[in-house]
This record gives C-alpha cells, structure tokens and sequence, in this order.
C-alpha cells in the first residue's frame, strides 16, 4: 500500500476549465470569483474516503499561487497535508523540485508515493523525483502527449486511483 499520494490540482482533481484564461492570464481576482463553478470529478469523494481511512498522506503540487490553490481545496474539501505551490519553488513542473519538497515535507521516501497529474510535464516531474508516475486522462486536453509520456500507469476515470493506493 502506498504511503503518500500527491495530486497535480487543476484538470486532475477539479475542472477548472471556466477559469483557464483567466489563469492563464494571471488575472486571480475574476479566477477567485469562478472557483464556485469548477466541478470536482466523479470519484473522487471515494478517493477521498480511502485515503482518510488508511491514513495516506496527500500532497498537492501545482504551479498556481498558494492561496488559488488552499481556496479551491477549501471549497471542494479535498483533504491534504502539504502543498507545494508557485512561490515554494524556484524550479517548476517539469523539473521535479516540487515533487522532492513535497515528499520531503510528507517525510516520506519516493518510492511510497504515487502521483496523479493530466499532464505531460506532471508525468516528467514525478520520473524525475523517482515517484510512480500516473497519466490522468479524463482533464487532458493532450492525451495523445500523455499515453507518450513515459508515465508508470495511464488511466481514464478516477475510480482507478483506489487500486493503485493499494499496490
């Protein structure tokens, strides 16, 4: 079983496909104003469920501002135990600084912790910080790059995540 998951936020956990330009842009006030709309994908509550039960310890990795991403783990309830956002590293996705400081801060080693991400530099990140790797299909806008990124697993809904927690 493994010890720690950490999750990629955006297109992996909720869709926040509204906000996209918005982000993209950098403008997080009207970002902050649409987190009512994103949508938690379907699963993940059971994912949740697990992960409480067996004690498994979850990381969020992303590449927006910390305060984006406690407010939409706030508004979705997600549980975490760290996050590692945009200003914590000096490095992002793809390089895997975030992903080390996230297995440092769950005081876990590499090999006990699974990632989650829909995209190609997630996948990248993971590999490089020795962590199994997990390509998540369902809020990709590139699943073609993802089944080509060299990631451990590929899945398709989040209903795979809770037989991955237990090898």
């Amino acid at each position: 079983m493994k010890k720690g998951v950490i999750f990629d936020l955006d297109q992996t956990l909720v869709d926040s496909s509204s906000a996209k330009q918005y982000r993209d842009n950098r403008n997080w006030t009207a970002v902050y104003t649409l987190i009512p709309q994103f949508v938690l994908y379907d699963g993940f509550n059971d994912v949740f469920e697990h992960i409480k039960k067996n004690g498994i310890k979850v990381g969020i990795v992303s590449k927006a501002p910390s305060i984006y991403v406690q407010k939409v783990l706030r508004q979705f309830n997600i549980p975490f135990d760290t996050i590692v956002a945009y200003h914590d590293v000096s490095r992002r996705k793809p390089n895997p600084e975030g992903m080390n400081l996230a297995i440092s801060r769950l005081q876990l080693a590499s090999n006990d912790v699974i990632s989650f991400g829909d995209d190609r530099n997630d996948i990248t990140a993971s590999n490089d910080a020795d962590i199994d790797s997990v390509a998540c299909l369902w809020g990709s806008d590139n699943s073609d790059l993802l089944l080509t990124s060299g990631a451990t697993h590929v899945i398709a809904t989040p209903n795979e995540i809770i037989p991955l927690l237990e090898n």
